[in-house]
């Protein structure tokens, strides 16, 4: 080999050795670059969960056991209404032991069947007085006891004009009237501010299963609601927020949604104001509009939370924002909704809604449903 040769082959291997050292330096900064934005995706997520905690500030969203501190009225089915209501002389009725109770006081229902013989309609419990922010009252089973409410009024608990109460832990079946407006709800919040409703079960009310109206600073966590909103013409959902009112002007979610199943719940008679078929969603948050035409409605501007709830099988969509604005949807499991064959929407449906903020859902598309996520005139932002 000549020495002219040998000078090319050493150039090759230099030029060979130059360009696999730019490759591996480029594929590195590929990696870093890659790992970079993992990172900064991670950090992303942890801000805003950490967000998400920062703004459940009211103390309302975590435990009141220290603000039931106050009488304990007990009720079994075969107690009598003008006992003491003491635990060896308990009351007959919840509704006579929510006239007993003060602020601080908790109610502990036994384990049986309380079941609805009035046929006045009206709510088969109804809860118009109010506790106290460090005294609340609280409706709840005696501990390792079972209590179950069957009836097939307006509603079978009412709060109206109620605070700092809370429901935790009941069994509640709804026997509907078929195809009348009487096909009640099962826990209702009407007009009131501070409530937990906490663990309950909820089957077969013809109207809503939990819904809200006129109310501010509800927590409604780790309910399992099923098969309601069938024979109502109001066009009810599982689990309903409407035209939801300010109570005071603190920052932070005044609402949160949390922990719940909502599945089959549809609607079977359509809507007596639009004479369709409109509703039966899994959860939704309605006419919390920061404008409206009607001068009586006040703009709701504080946030709502909807996180790592379940929203199954039902007819209408799985979560459905409809003129709200202020949004979060987070960690949600939301499958194969849109099942009556009138609602073709997504299984996460924003209509007319402003400000959405959605992360980390998981979301199967039913055979009912036009795609995952559906927006119409609104605006979101997916933070994952």
């Amino acid at each position: 080999m000549t020495l002219r040769d040998q000078k090319h082959n050493l150039i090759l291997c230099l030029l060979c050795t130059v360009l696999t050292a730019f490759i591996s330096f480029h594929t590195i900064l590929n990696q870093a670059s890659a790992r970079s934005d993992s990172l900064d995706k991670v950090l992303a997520r942890r801000t805003l969960l950490e967000d998400f905690r920062e703004h459940l500030k009211d103390p309302m969203f975590y435990s009141i056991d220290r603000r039931l501190n106050g009488t304990t009225h007990f009720v079994r089915p075969d107690g009598a209404d003008h006992s003491a209501g003491t635990e060896l002389e308990p009351l007959r009725t919840i509704q006579e032991a929510v006239r007993r109770a003060q602020p601080g006081d908790r109610i502990l229902v036994g384990h049986g069947t309380y079941v609805d013989q009035s046929d006045d309609g009206d709510s088969f419990i109804l809860i118009d007085k109010s506790g106290r922010k460090d005294a609340w009252i609280s409706i709840e089973p005696i501990p390792g006891e079972r209590a179950t409410i069957v009836t097939s009024a307006w509603n079978a608990i009412e709060l109206r004009r109620a605070a700092f109460i809370q429901i935790r832990d009941l069994n509640l079946i709804g026997i509907p009237d078929a195809l009348s407006e009487f096909a009640g709800n099962g826990l209702f919040v009407n007009d009131s501010h501070h409530v937990r409703i906490v663990d309950n079960t909820l089957y077969g009310f013809g109207g809503g299963g939990i819904a809200t109206i006129y109310s501010d600073y509800v927590l409604i966590d780790g309910n399992d609601v099923r098969k309601t909103s069938e024979t109502s013409y109001f066009g009810n959902s599982g689990i309903s927020l409407w035209r939801s009112r300010v109570h005071d002007l603190q920052d932070g979610y005044h609402f949160v949604i949390h922990n719940n199943t909502s599945t089959n719940n549809r609607n079977v008679v359509p809507a007596r104001s639009t004479g369709e078929i409109s509703d039966g969603n899994g959860i939704i948050v309605d006419r919390h509009e920061l404008d409206s035409d009607d001068d009586r409605i006040r703009p709701y501007r504080h946030r709502v939370l909807v996180a790592r709830n379940r929203a199954t099988s039902n007819g209408g969509r799985g979560i459905h924002i409809f003129r709200s604005n202020n949004v979060d949807i987070v960690e949600n499991y939301v499958a194969n909704n849109n099942e009556t064959p009138e609602i073709f929407d997504g299984e996460i449906t924003l209509r007319i809604a402003r400000d959405i903020r959605i992360e980390g859902n998981t979301v199967i598309q039913g055979k009912g449903s036009r795609r995952e996520y559906l927006f119409d005139r609104g605006s979101a932002r997916f933070l994952d």
